[in-house]
């Protein structure tokens, strides 16, 4: 059962989307829907090799991970948490270009109106697993 106070409260964030121009369809708008049409529609101009790159971390990573989460409720929390997690499993670069994937697919949703602000801008990207040692100069 809902209170007043409650109800007041849905109330003003109806009436401030609205005024925002947040459709209603935007609170129920995942991230993996946001991730997906940024892979279909935001990469004009890039090559096939790095769409399906993209394409392929985003699914395997992002997706798995925090895919089902609407875009709306996602927090700045929620993002640190996976990129730790991350951090034990990729290298530091996959995680640099895990978080880049992520933060413009959101800033993509973000000019179309589906959310109000980009969380994921104000996460660190911790370093990840490190790599084989390079050969160069050896």
């Amino acid at each position: 059962m809902l209170t007043k106070t409650a109800a007041k409260q849905k109330l003003r964030e109806i009436l401030r989307n609205h005024e925002d121009g947040i459709t209603s369809r935007a609170p129920r708008y995942t991230v993996e829907e946001a991730v997906t049409y940024w892979l279909d529609y935001g990469l004009s101009g890039r090559s096939p090799d790095t769409i399906s790159n993209y394409r392929t971390i985003a699914n395997h990573h992002i997706v798995s991970a925090l895919g089902r989460r609407r875009l709306a409720d996602l927090s700045a929390e929620d993002v640190d948490r996976w990129l730790r997690a991350e951090s034990s499993l990729v290298s530091t670069r996959t995680l640099r270009l895990m978080h880049s994937i992520l933060n413009r697919a959101v800033t993509y949703a973000m000019a179309r109106d589906k959310v109000r602000r980009n969380v994921v801008g104000l996460c660190e990207i911790p370093a990840g697993k490190s790599g084989r040692p390079s050969k160069s100069l050896t």
